[in-house]
């Protein structure tokens, strides 16, 4: 009788048990719903950037009008040398000998 007294005491009261396991799972539950909805944006944000509709269109653009260096004679601009459309450099010119 001893025995029983003892063993019924050593287990905690069902009730208890289900509280306890509430309260146990509360945080698993928020955890796991916070990851889900992690997940889901960064699923949104893939398809929005991977979608064809994100793509830019490529189009050409328009070619810049020539510049006409001589109309402004106190200004320099800096342009890209492109050596397959530049005129050919004039001749060095040759020192002449002093007298």
């Amino acid at each position: 009788m001893e025995r029983a007294r003892v063993r019924a005491s050593a287990k905690p009261n069902p009730a208890k048990r289900i509280a306890m396991f509430a309260l146990a799972l509360i945080p698993v539950a928020l955890l796991f719903t916070a990851v889900d909805g992690l997940m889901r944006v960064f699923h949104h944000m893939n398809f929005l950037y991977n979608s064809p509709d994100a793509a830019p269109v490529q189009t050409q653009p328009e070619p810049a009008p020539p510049f006409d260096s001589s109309a402004e004679p106190g200004m320099v601009l800096l342009q890209s040398l492109d050596t397959s459309k530049a005129p050919p450099a004039p001749p060095a010119p040759t020192p002449t000998p002093a007298p």
